[in-house]
């Protein structure tokens, strides 16, 4: 059935589609090949021994219902109170050998059980970049962006890579092909993408449950190693990690350099959060080796103190060549006041001397 309506038509017609769950395939494929996003309208319920076994109604997503009188105003709206409308109805078939009790008979039946009624009256352009910057992002995009996180991308350089191969592949129809939003999401929807990527491998960012899993990991991670490596500690709501592997703790007891000097290399900025990592390193002949790690979300005395004394804990007993808590005889650092204190306080009897490189550096900013 055909009816042209003013700026559109109506239409009906029968698919050879026999459930719900081919329903709502054939309906994403439909979306997916002309370009326009429904929302479910209505849903009628499926009740035993009714002729329907899936019946729902659709909107335009360009209809919605504004929170205020002032949201349509915004450029940032989707709404045009789009009068198009769509519905999809799925009959029960006809079991052999029972009566049926319905008087008029469906002649498409049984091989077209499936009844689309499309109701095509858009007020908007459908394949305008107005328009098409609303759409829903495709599962084939989700699933590459899946991909570019898998191998390190961030949400912007993943969104850069995914841009330049739809550059390469498509050349002169790349403009159409980045303004649809199926196709080329946004920056934001990458970012939402990846946070939610991450907190479902890694468990949350912060709060209570971000706590919660740093324990569940800590504590997996010793009892993988048969010892206690790794402990983490708050103070004033600032954390503290001290790492201290079984390979650490190797070095600690057979390397006799690591009782005379233990320099130490304090780095920022590796995280989101801007975490403090500070690693505590002895020299050998082969360069450094590593006796700890330590993990500060502040700079503070008092979070840089807490990290030692946790490293203190589970560093073993013969640490730094037999010296134990009386640490090494020297300890080499930069300028920093909040960790020499720190380490006098931890380790009173350690010599604290600073790197010549950090005065020169500082020598030069003087300059």
């Amino acid at each position: 059935m055909f009816k042209p309506l003013k700026n559109g038509y109506q239409t009906e017609f029968r698919v050879n589609v026999k459930d719900g769950d081919g329903a709502k395939k054939w309906f994403e494929e439909y979306k997916e090949s002309s370009k326009i996003t429904y929302r479910i309208k209505t849903t009628k319920p499926i009740k035993e021994g009714k002729t329907n076994v899936f019946k729902t109604y659709y909107r335009c997503h360009h209809n919605t219902l504004p929170r205020s009188s002032t949201t349509d105003a915004r450029n940032s709206s989707r709404n045009t109170c789009c009068p198009a409308l769509m519905d999809i109805t799925v009959k029960k078939l006809k079991l052999p050998g029972k009566r049926c009790r319905v008087k008029t008979v469906d002649h498409h039946l049984p091989a077209f059980p499936m009844v689309v009624r499309i109701q095509h009256q858009h007020n908007h352009l459908i394949e305008s970049a107005d328009t098409l910057k609303f759409r829903d992002v495709s599962d084939a995009t989700i699933e590459v962006f899946k991909n570019l996180f898998s191998k390190g991308h961030s949400p912007s350089s993943a969104l850069n890579t995914h841009k330049l191969d739809l550059h390469l592949r498509h050349g002169a129809d790349y403009i159409y092909e980045a303004a649809d939003r199926a196709k080329c999401p946004s920056l934001a929807f990458c970012h939402v993408l990846y946070k939610k990527i991450f907190e479902k491998a890694y468990g949350a960012t912060s709060g209570e449950k971000m706590l919660h899993n740093l324990d569940a990991a800590i504590a997996s991670y010793n009892e993988e190693k048969g010892e206690i490596c790794a402990k983490i500690g708050e103070t004033n709501g600032k954390l503290a990690i001290a790492l201290c592997t079984p390979l650490m703790k190797r070095v600690h007891q057979k390397h006799e350099y690591s009782g005379e000097l233990v320099f130490i290399d304090a780095s920022g900025g590796m995280d989101r959060y801007d975490c403090r990592i500070v690693m505590l390193l002895t020299h050998s002949s082969a360069g450094g080796l590593p006796l700890g790690c330590l993990i500060t979300t502040s700079e503070s005395r008092e979070c840089v103190t807490l990290a030692l004394n946790l490293f203190k804990d589970i560093v073993p007993e013969d640490a730094f060549c037999g010296n134990g808590p009386k640490g090494p005889l020297v300890f080499l650092t930069d300028d920093s006041e909040s960790e020499r204190q720190s380490l006098h306080a931890a380790y009173p009897e350690s010599t604290l001397i600073l790197c010549v490189f950090q005065l020169l550096l500082a020598m030069w900013r003087y300059l």
